[in-house]
């Protein structure tokens, strides 16, 4: 077995949770720590878009409650970085357009649908349209 591993190198280390801008976190910071744990693949989960609803609690969950940034960003770090970076899209759900912003970030090679934690039941027709989303794109939300 310690044969069969050193043949195949080392096992890649993927992060599917980390945030751009988390909590005033500079991007320096995010690169140097993946680099410094080791990890071969990120996916940096974006925020949804700054609104003030009942479903982002007032406001406070827009940024995950942690000052996170939303889908162009980390789209565009992804891209800066392509050898150790993806993306994943977020839309606060009930807004009338979720499904074409979730949408247009999962053409552009988004891997996930994520961090959807909005107060939107999760049986309303507003996910269900997340849903079928995620199954017409082949994403896990």
């Amino acid at each position: 077995m310690q044969d069969q591993r050193k043949r195949l190198g080392p096992e890649p280390i993927i992060d599917i949770h980390q945030h751009r801008g988390y909590s005033g976190r500079s991007d320096e910071v995010l690169l140097a720590h993946q680099r410094t744990m080791g990890v071969t693949k990120t996916i940096p989960l974006p925020a949804g878009r700054p609104v003030n609803t009942a479903s982002t609690h007032n406001g406070v969950a827009n940024g995950l409650q942690a000052h996170c940034l939303g889908n162009e960003f980390c789209y565009r770090f992804a891209k800066a970085h392509p050898r150790h970076y993806l993306f994943a899209a977020c839309e606060v759900p009930d807004l009338p357009d979720a499904v074409q912003e979730i949408e247009k970030y999962l053409k552009l090679g988004g891997v996930a649908i994520a961090e959807l934690k909005f107060g939107v039941e999760c049986d309303s027709l507003e996910m269900q349209r997340l849903y079928q989303v995620a199954a017409d794109y082949g994403c896990r939300s």
